[in-house]
């Protein structure tokens, strides 16, 4: 019989899995044509608006769960190639997203598009990847498709500007903010109890590569 600790254990371990993934997506993909890359978006988008109009079935929630990845994957190949996306850019996009991210699970943040997205439960599935966890009924939220889209662009980014090399210190780094996550998510979820309503998923990841890249426009690393 699984304890409550071994369920959010399973819960945290698909989590660092699926930031895994969406790393390894990256170094496959990050070299395919654009003209390839564009038509898979467009099929992508087509198929997640079929799929989002039907009920949600388990099955359909495993189709969602790859579309999902897909167009984290993508859209984060699309914005780095078309977007021409500057250090100074990714600096800004990185810290906006993870500052708006904490404000959603704030009450002043309440009014916020994620916080909206995130009252509805048919929402949430919708954007999350969502899998089996032992003891649960149903298919489990385990992370959104934005924390995974915010993922590949950071990753993208480093793989296309500065090589593979750099590209796996960046999902080195990545993962370790993940780790952070699941620490905060734990000490979060033993001092509120009933009152936790999540955690942003941007935030450690987010500011250990803010972290490296100062560090390296200051000559550190």
């Amino acid at each position: 019989m699984k304890t409550k600790h071994d369920k959010y254990a399973i819960e945290y371990g698909l989590i660092i899995v699926m930031t895994l993934i969406v790393s390894a997506f990256t170094f496959v993909s990050y070299n395919l044509p654009a003209n390839l890359m564009l038509s898979l978006f467009a099929v992508t988008l087509i198929a997640l608006l079929y799929i989002w109009r039907k009920k949600l079935t388990r099955n359909n929630l495993y189709v969602n769960n790859i579309l999902n990845l897909l167009f984290a994957n993508i859209g984060a190949y699309i914005m780095i190639k078309y977007l021409a996306i500057s250090i100074d850019s990714l600096i800004g996009f990185l810290a906006g997203v993870a500052v708006i991210d904490v404000l959603s699970f704030t009450r002043h943040g309440k009014r916020t598009l994620n916080a909206k997205l995130m009252s509805s439960t048919k929402s949430i599935a919708r954007l999350s990847i969502c899998l089996p966890v032992a003891g649960k009924a149903g298919l489990q939220p385990i992370i959104g498709v934005g924390d995974l889209l915010y993922y590949s662009v950071i990753t993208m980014y480093f793989v296309q500007a500065d090589g593979m090399e750099i590209g796996l210190r960046t999902a080195l780094f990545l993962l370790i903010g993940q780790i952070l996550n699941i620490i905060g998510i734990v000490v979060l979820k033993k001092r509120l109890k009933e009152q936790y309503k999540g955690f942003p998923a941007t935030i450690f990841p987010g500011i250990l590569i803010l972290i490296a890249i100062a560090a390296h426009i200051i000559g550190v690393v």
